[in-house]
C-alpha cells in the first residue's frame, strides 16, 4: 500500500514537472531540481518493474503467488506498458526533436501506467471490503 502511494506521488510529480517544463520553462532554463528528481522517479519505476516479478496477482477470488505464473502474467499484461512508461525518451531521442514531440511520444504509456495504479487502488478497495 505504501509502495503504491509512492508510485502515485511519483506519477503526480511527473505530470506536474512535465507540464511545468513544457509550458513555462525554456529548454536551457531548467532548475537543477527538475533535472535530478525525474531521474529519481525513473529509478523508482525501474525498481517497481523489478518488484512486479515477485508480487502476486489476483485471479478471481484467489491470490496467485507462484513465481512462474506471476512472471508470465506480468509479461502478458503490464510489462510492456510499464517499460514504455519508464524509458527516458528525452535521453534516447535526438536533441533536434522538440520537448513537445517527446511529451506526445511518452504520453500514452504514462497514461496507461496511471490507469494501472487506479485499477490497483480499486482492487485494494474491493479486497478490503471483502475481508470486513
Amino acid at each position: 500500500l505504501v509502495w503504491d502511494a509512492m508510485a502515485m506521488v511519483c506519477l503526480m510529480f511527473e505530470l506536474w514537472s512535465t507540464t511545468l517544463e513544457s509550458v513555462f520553462l525554456a529548454e536551457n532554463d531548467v532548475p537543477l531540481m527538475l533535472e535530478v528528481l525525474p531521474r529519481l522517479v525513473m529509478l523508482f519505476f525501474i525498481l517497481d518493474i523489478g518488484l512486479n516479478f515477485f508480487t502476486g496477482y489476483i485471479r478471481g477470488s484467489r491470490i496467485i503467488l507462484l513465481r512462474r505464473s506471476v512472471v508470465r502474467h506480468y509479461f502478458l499484461t503490464w510489462f510492456i506498458i510499464d517499460l514504455l512508461a519508464t524509458i527516458p525518451f528525452n535521453l534516447l531521442i535526438s536533441p533536434s526533436l522538440s520537448l513537445i514531440s517527446l511529451i506526445r511520444i511518452a504520453k500514452v504509456p504514462k497514461l496507461a501506467k496511471t490507469l494501472h495504479f487506479l485499477r490497483m487502488r480499486k482492487l485494494m478497495h474491493i479486497s478490503a471490503v471483502s475481508y470486513v
